[in-house]
């Protein structure tokens, strides 16, 4: 009841706050959500955008559109960012270390969900692009959110680096004695056990899975983000038109064509994590708030499982495998997290 609630009735509210003198970036922010929340940060007096994209002329057609609709120009900007490779994650992270004098904002809002088998960088492509390569560069761009942070003139709002996770999450668990220490990304990345179809959704399991390593990775990291310098957030943007609709089968594809959120109004809860206020940092935001704990549904906040003893044993393994490969690719995690 609360979803059909909050999709069909409520709606998220629509972003009035300024963001004048902020930079901000958005990965996958060519199409569909991200896409949206570019085009509200340019609209609400962002100084710079950075449109964060893999394939750069579809960016630059996104940059046209937005500029057209805004009639802002010379704010949004097109920067090369493929996810697939560690390689482009790096130099990302380096060239906004190099270009940008602040970073108030980054939205990790891009994603992949596919039927067809992939490993870059020698892990199944949802876990290297939705999971691994997304907190790399979470971890990579932490300290120049933190230089900002202690830079802030008063009245300026704190840096807020949001992940885009999904309420999806809640419908796959990892059991620890299916998934031993140091074994859970090799074991999700065995091509036999793919794309393991799960039921009403065409969704690989994988990607299911992606996002509930993303919710894990984010409770696991956040005691070690300071909230008084960066608000860190988890963001469930519920069912939108650009997103999990077009992998629906069946009779729940029907019932989503008439539930499902726009693009724009998706948007929105991107938009409400930007601007959270620190009792958002390492929690789950649906709805445009914070969610309690444990959720009451599976788009409010995490699931019981990645709240549960065994959610705990699995978001440090994850952890401990996911820095193994940072620090193998040579990323500084000691520099944006501590000791953690």
């Amino acid at each position: 009841m609360d979803f059909l609630y909050t999709h069909l009735i409520w709606k998220p509210p629509f972003p009035t706050q300024s963001f004048a003198g902020r930079t901000v970036i958005v990965t996958g922010s060519n199409s569909g959500i991200g896409r949206e929340a570019v085009r509200h940060f340019v609209r609400l007096n962002a100084d710079r955008v950075i449109i964060a994209v893999r394939n750069l002329e579809a960016g630059e057609e996104a940059k046209a559109d937005i500029e057209r609709t805004t009639k802002r120009t010379g704010v949004a900007e097109v920067w090369k960012l493929d996810l697939s490779s560690y390689d482009s994650v790096k130099a990302f992270a380096a060239r906004a270390q190099r270009e940008l004098e602040r970073l108030d904002i980054a939205v990790l809002n891009a994603a992949v969900a596919t039927g067809k088998y992939g490993n870059p960088e020698g892990l199944e492509s949802h876990i290297t692009v939705n999971f691994v390569s997304t907190f790399m560069l979470l971890i990579l761009l932490l300290p120049l959110m933190r230089s900002t942070a202690q830079k802030l003139k008063p009245g300026e709002d704190q840096p807020h680096m949001c992940v885009v996770g999904s309420g999806i999450h809640h419908w796959l668990k990892l059991p620890p004695a299916e998934y031993p220490e140091g074994e859970i990304l090799a074991r999700l990345s065995r091509v036999e056990a793919f794309p393991n179809e799960q039921g009403v959704t065409k969704t690989p399991a994988n990607y299911i899975l992606s996002k509930l390593l993303t919710a894990l990775v984010t409770r696991e990291i956040a005691p070690a983000i300071n909230p008084n310098e960066v608000i860190f957030n988890h963001i469930c943007p519920g069912l939108v038109k650009s997103g999990l609709r077009r992998e629906l089968t069946g009779a729940l594809a029907s019932v989503a064509d008439s539930v499902a959120r726009t693009q724009e109004v998706g948007s929105r809860t991107l938009m409400a994590g930007a601007v959270a206020p620190k009792e958002s940092h390492g929690k789950a935001m649906s709805n445009a708030k914070a969610q309690p704990e444990p959720a009451r549904g599976t788009d409010a906040g995490f699931s019981k499982f990645v709240l549960s003893e065994d959610g705990k044993i699995m978001q440090g393994r994850a952890w401990r495998e996911l820095k193994a490969i940072l620090e193998r690719e040579g990323v500084d995690v000691k520099a944006a997290l501590g000791p953690k």
